[in-house]
């Protein structure tokens, strides 16, 4: 993750305290128009089941 989001020029953050269930941030800084640097939280799962078939992928 923290490749991906420097390479495309944003910020990788862990928040000290998991408020919310929020695992891990991307942040842009400025920005235009009236959003600045916005934020994209994200709440991360993993599984080690086989959970893809042909058409869809399951909720383990």
């Amino acid at each position: 993750m923290q490749a991906v989001t420097t390479v495309a020029g944003y910020s990788l953050y862990k928040p000290f305290v998991d408020d919310d269930s929020v695992d891990w941030g991307v942040a842009a800084k400025g920005g235009t128009g009236p959003i600045r640097a916005p934020r994209l939280e994200l709440q991360l799962k993993s599984t080690s089941r086989d959970i893809q078939d042909d058409n869809s992928i399951r909720d383990p």
